[in-house]
């Protein structure tokens, strides 16, 4: 009932590809472990799931980021606010 709750969350609070992604993995889950056809599989989800979540979600998420024009954006602000002078590398003058 709790995970019902939590895709509802995330699907009313904006993220409705994650609220799916999270229904979908709950739906998996649940059908792995009570299907009787399913009983070796309970021994490889736990692991699966991990390698899903702690491995493949973080590159996608970094690729995403590295094509993320906002990204950019921001960083030129931050330029904007601090001038190159103040974290440059000093230069010093040819002799």
């Amino acid at each position: 009932m709790l995970s019902l709750f939590v895709v509802y969350t995330l699907y009313v609070g904006g993220s409705p590809v994650l609220a799916v992604t999270a229904a979908a993995g709950l739906g998996l889950g649940l059908f792995v472990y009570t299907r009787r056809g399913a009983y070796h599989y309970r021994y490889l989800f736990p692991g699966l799931a991990g390698i899903a979540l702690f491995i493949v979600l973080p590159v996608i998420y970094t690729i995403w980021i590295s094509f993320n024009q906002l990204q950019l954006e921001e960083s030129a602000d931050v330029r904007a606010r601090h001038p190159r002078s103040s974290w440059a590398r000093p230069t010093y003058a040819t002799t």
